[in-house]
């Protein structure tokens, strides 16, 4: 198994900002330490609500932090450090994220389109191994009518060793794998589920379960929801390390562009220990433990 790429130097750097949401159901231990977060837990989320910007993170084009601390190696890497394609709006609560034409896809090969533009936002997750864990995300004002519009949440090592999992036309939403010779479909909803139309808001969730995947979707504005069968991704379970995170692309390098509004992002990992790779251990809290049973949680501001 090949190593991942390097593309961690975003995630060295302090976790601080409003709704930042460290959660367990048992015995609960946590260090902030001077340039990363430890969290050891038997369930450990990560939520982002964009309510504030959040310091030494991904920057928008304003050069807010924007919460999330990295992006999925192979892609990105022509973007500016405040980056334009992204607007943290703290009234609102939400971040928008402008679509680029690019996609990983190495068709008609032999690498993926416009990648270093390509939009990945999302946290390196070393030690994940086999471990279950759900990566969700509430999207308003939902608009993909080209058919080639990517609204998606992703697992995976890089570029070449990844799936998604979404919505990239009003009525199809799919799972699909990327091993380095092109996506293949493992999930298509195909015809006859309800049209997600635009302007509506919808909650994307992106889970693996006992070794098997499953997206999920809701219409959260009007009655309407589904999922996908669980569908079997062997190779990528055999990974220890993931990145986690959310892709938005318009492929087509002749189609326009589309606007996301992210307003909730959210990682959960069952039975984990999250580790963002902090290079000090100057330690300038330590807090907190729970008896078994008992649940913490903690805002950083």
């Amino acid at each position: 198994m090949r190593p991942c790429k390097n593309s961690k130097e975003n995630q060295n750097t302090n976790i601080k900002g409003p709704k930042v949401e460290v959660m367990r159901t048992t015995v609960v231990a946590f260090v902030i330490v001077s340039l990363g977060l430890i969290v050891e837990a038997h369930a450990a989320t990560i939520s982002l609500s964009f309510n504030g910007p959040m310091p030494g993170t991904i920057q928008d084009g304003n050069g807010l932090g924007t919460g999330f601390l990295t992006r999925l190696p192979g892609t990105g890497f022509s973007l500016p450090s405040n980056d334009p394609n992204l607007s943290l709006s703290t009234i609102a609560g939400s971040l928008l994220i402008q679509s680029t034409n690019g996609g990983v896809n190495q068709f008609p090969g032999p690498i993926g389109n416009n990648l270093g533009n390509l939009e990945t936002p999302g946290f390196f997750v070393p030690g994940i191994g086999t471990r279950d864990f759900t990566i969700s995300a509430i999207v308003r004002n939902v608009d993909v009518r080209t058919g080639g519009d990517f609204i998606s949440l992703y697992a995976g090592v890089d570029e070449n060793h990844l799936a998604f999992a979404g919505i990239n036309d009003p009525a199809v939403f799919a799972i699909i794998q990327n091993q380095g010779s092109g996506d293949t479909q493992l999930y298509n909803s195909g015809p006859g589920i309800p049209l997600i139309a635009p302007g509506h808001d919808l909650r994307l969730t992106f889970t693996r379960t006992s070794g098997l995947w499953q997206l999920s979707w809701q219409d959260l504005s009007q009655p309407g929801s589904g999922s996908s069968p669980f569908v079997a991704i062997p190779w990528l379970n055999a990974f220890s390390d993931l990145y986690l995170g959310i892709h938005v692309a318009t492929p087509s390098p002749v189609l326009p562009t589309f606007t996301t509004q992210l307003d909730e992002f959210s990682i959960t990992i069952q039975d984990a220990t999250v580790v963002p790779e902090p290079m000090s251990l100057a330690v300038w809290g330590a807090l907190g433990l729970m008896m078994v049973g008992g649940r913490f949680k903690k805002w950083m501001q």
